[in-house]
């Protein structure tokens, strides 16, 4: 008795530990390459938890869906499930990814691959791979300018002279061809510069950087810039000056230069001058980025699907991942941030290290990613897997932790041979799923209608003649 007593008090106190706020106390995890610690701060809310640490050698993460983001190395990229953190797909990438919009398509400069949450990633297009090209269908531009003529002609200078054109092809293959030229009726000088030709990710629209230079001389470089968005299948012929210039993109003009066109990130990308702040640009439906602000460092992930912020003040209470639920405490400052909804994200350190900092439906200190009872806030591991709980004071918790069972009385989740739902310790007759107890110990089950039932239940007996046992 003295050992049965010894055994229930020190499971209480375990099951009082185990529960303990996060910020008490570590919570132990089984995984071999995962730090034994699980970060907590004032800052979490009662519905978000912040992940296990799992250390790595990647340089950038991007979402894809559900909890499966890509990672990248400088050389491969791979498809990770942060639940499990087993690596679903991994393939070569010899450039920093391109991830579409909508999320189906990987873009490097060696290869296009198509993603599928069950598949992984398929090849679609093999290299060399323009990084302004259309992810689906490898569609590219070239830019061929006219003015002022001769091998010393500049190739995105369309003048007053002759039609220039805009060639569109996919792969090898040519779409489609759009002329362009300058109006007469802006000077004798007047030309207009293609300086960046990016292909849209969902629609046949090509969007177009141009500045209008100068009268000064021929293809003197000007102040203003346009984004010019056309759509190839329906026009043929463009003349500058004539026709609209576009939506105004900025001005050299107290910003300076150079003008950068950024890398394109999830169907946007972000045109910057000289010493002022960048504008996003899509190309997209739905698509932008968020510049990044404010006097503390941080990082900004944006797409169609979500977009967090995150932050790093220079001490440890001022590492944060902002979201639609609020500003969520983390324990190393982030690097590369990605979501794939607004309530869920993906941390990666300067270090290497990555964790999620995930909804926690339950509100129980472990987020949904790791916790077996998302919706239980009283049970959170289940060893065997069988469906209960290995707190002993929690909810339907289970009897046999690492023995599997489906028995559902007397004793939970034991295995139960007859499937009569006793466990197979609880009843007199772990292989007659007619009967279970046999309260005189006569070998006869108390269950009348069951097989060899008995007559006589309380009574220890051997008849067995007149169907009386």
């Amino acid at each position: 008795m003295k050992r049965y007593a010894f055994l229930i008090v020190t499971l209480f106190l375990m099951s009082i530990i185990v529960s303990l706020p996060e910020n008490l106390t570590e919570v132990q995890h089984s995984d071999s390459d995962v730090q034994n610690s699980i970060f907590s701060s004032s800052a979490i809310t009662p519905s978000v938890g912040v992940g296990v640490q799992r250390n790595s050698n990647y340089d950038e993460l991007y979402g894809l869906s559900d909890s499966l983001f890509l990672f990248d190395n400088g050389s491969t990229i791979e498809i990770l499930d942060v639940g499990t953190g087993y690596i679903i797909d991994s393939e070569n990438c010899s450039s920093t990814p391109r991830v579409s919009a909508d999320r189906k398509y990987v873009l490097c400069s060696n290869a296009i691959y198509q993603y599928n949450s069950s598949l992984g990633l398929q090849l679609l297009f093999n290299g060399p791979i323009d990084a302004q090209a259309s992810p689906r269908d490898n569609a590219t531009i070239t830019v061929n300018g006219t003015y002022p003529g001769g091998s010393g002609s500049p190739s995105h200078c369309f003048g007053t002279n002759s039609w220039g054109d805009v060639k569109i092809y996919s792969s090898a293959n040519l779409i489609s061809t759009v002329q362009f030229k300058q109006s007469t009726n802006n000077g004798n000088y007047a030309t207009t510069s293609i300086l960046s030709a990016i292909h849209s990710e969902d629609s046949q629209e090509m969007i177009l950087l141009t500045r209008t230079n100068s009268n000064q001389y021929h293809c003197a470089e000007g102040t203003s810039y346009y984004i010019l968005k056309l759509n190839y299948s329906t026009t043929s012929q463009y003349v500058f000056g004539q026709q609209s210039s576009g939506t105004s993109a900025g001005t050299i003009s107290g910003c300076g230069t150079p003008v950068v066109v950024g890398q394109i990130e999830y169907g946007a990308f972000p045109l910057q001058f000289g010493s002022c702040n960048p504008s996003s640009w899509s190309i997209a439906s739905g698509a932008f980025i968020q510049p990044e602000t404010g006097n503390d460092h941080n990082l900004q992930f944006s797409s169609p699907q979500c977009d967090l912020t995150g932050w790093d003040s220079g001490s440890v209470s001022g590492h944060l991942v902002s979201m639609d639920i609020g500003d969520i405490g983390i324990p190393l400052a982030p690097k590369s941030i990605a979501c794939n909804t607004n309530e869920n994200a993906t941390v990666l350190t300067n270090g290497g290290a990555w964790f999620t900092v995930w909804n926690d439906e339950d509100g129980d200190g472990d987020n949904d990613l790791q916790d077996q009872f998302p919706f239980e806030s009283t049970q959170w591991d289940d060893l065997d897997g069988d469906g209960y709980g290995d707190n002993p004071l929690g909810n339907s918790a289970d009897d046999c932790v690492t023995n599997p069972g489906n028995s559902t009385i007397i004793s939970l989740g034991c295995p139960d041979s007859d499937g009569d739902h006793y466990a197979d310790k609880d009843e007199a007759f772990p292989k007659d799923i007619s009967q279970w107890i046999d309260t005189d110990f006569d070998g006869y089950g108390d269950n009348l209608t069951g097989i060899r039932g008995d007559h006589c239940p309380t009574s220890y007996g051997t008849s067995t003649r007149n169907n009386t046992l």
